[in-house]
């Protein structure tokens, strides 16, 4: 039963125009800032940034920006530390 939804939704899908899909994928998918490939949204983290830790008992308190990446995949965003 399952299988025969699976079927035919995929027939489905094949009916719909090739621009329609490019818009909706559009929402589904982003392009990562670091490694430029597109992946799922899912696995994107948007907005990332990287400051330098201070103490608090600092004279001039605050955190300084060393790097801001408007999209970032997980598998970049582990292997972070390797890009400071």
């Amino acid at each position: 039963m399952k299988r025969q939804k699976i079927l035919c939704l995929y027939k489905q899908m094949n009916m719909i125009p090739e621009d329609i899909i490019e818009y909706i994928c559009a929402f589904l998918f982003g392009t990562c800032s670091v490694c430029s490939e597109r992946k799922h949204f899912n696995t994107l983290t948007y907005d990332v940034r990287v400051q330098e830790y201070r103490t608090v008992f600092d004279d001039e308190f605050g955190f300084d920006t060393i790097l801001t990446i408007p999209s970032i995949c997980d598998m970049c965003f582990s292997n972070l530390s390797g890009l400071l």
